[in-house]
């Protein structure tokens, strides 16, 4: 009997984190540690709390999507063994988790960065499960608006810093992530389109031709490497070697998407061309906080 309940707990809480959403939840933390570095010049014990306040309360909101989304998830090859929709776990306790979290999140954020910091949080929950989550079921285009949302933790850790909220570097910061969410999501529909018709949701690729669309890719692909040149500008000072680095991340993007662009380029791996955006924004990060550190 003992080992029964010793599998279920075990099943129970394999389901909870699943819940969570690990590889998204993880990112918006990167994020949000990367802003605080850039606020404070420095990474210490003093990001702990707040990165993992801004952690709960993005868990929280991915579990809430699970909950909204457990019909159309059950329709999608991808997502039908879902916690939800496979039964591992009920709806209610879903939601119930979700609120847990959220609460938990943005008290943690309250008492350790203020009222700002909690209410930015709280923000990005409400865009993302109250607006995002909606509107992508009806348009096509919802990941532009919803782009809106991976601007906001980065911003959590520049208030956490100590930081102004319209401070013009971690707005111009905010800029980048958001450009670069939408290629990001429309190369990812690209390969798993099919699988989000089945769920009802539309798909921009059915609005347009493959090589429009792969135009329309490339043309977010190059304003995303144009704008971390509007952070250095924001901060008001002049590296050549950061300069430098920046640039020829830019280029390597733009070279490794040249493809898609590219005439009788024949068949393109949307897969390969998601992961090196991804592995981009993930280097202009690295290379913006270390810079941020050293001088």
């Amino acid at each position: 009997m003992s080992e029964l309940a010793s599998v279920s707990s075990k099943s129970l809480l394999s389901s909870l984190v699943e819940l969570c959403k690990l590889k998204i939840t993880v990112a918006v933390t990167i994020t949000t540690v990367a802003g605080y570095a850039l606020g404070a010049a420095r990474i210490d014990s003093a990001i702990i709390l707040p990165t993992f306040g801004l952690f709960l309360v993005a868990s929280g909101s991915a579990a809430l999507n699970h909950w909204q989304e457990r019909d159309t998830d059950a329709r999608m090859n991808r997502t039908r063994e879902r916690p939800i929709p496979s039964g591992r776990i009920s709806a209610l306790q879903a939601a119930c988790f979700a609120f847990f979290l959220v609460i938990s999140g943005a008290m943690i954020l309250y008492f350790q960065s203020g009222l700002t910091a909690s209410l930015l949080s709280l923000l990005a929950m409400i865009w993302y499960n109250g607006f995002y989550t909606p509107l992508k079921k009806v348009s096509a285009y919802a990941v532009v608006p919803g782009g809106l949302i991976g601007s906001i933790p980065p911003m959590v850790g520049w208030v956490a810093a100590g930081r102004g909220v319209l401070d013009l570097e971690i707005l111009a910061f905010a800029f980048f992530i958001f450009l670069w969410q939408v290629p990001h999501f429309w190369l990812l529909s690209m390969f798993l389109g099919q699988d989000y018709e089945k769920g009802g949701f539309p798909c921009i690729s059915n609005l347009f031709s493959e090589a429009q669309m792969r135009r329309i890719i490339y043309s977010w692909s190059v304003a995303t490497v144009i704008s971390p040149f509007l952070i250095l500008g924001a901060t008001g000072e002049f590296s050549l070697v950061l300069s430098l680095i920046i640039a020829g991340l830019g280029f390597w993007l733009l070279q490794k998407h040249s493809v898609l662009v590219r005439p009788l380029a024949g068949v393109v791996s949307y897969k390969k061309a998601f992961m090196q955006i991804n592995f981009y924004a993930l280097m202009i990060m690295v290379t913006l906080v270390a810079h941020r550190l050293m001088v």
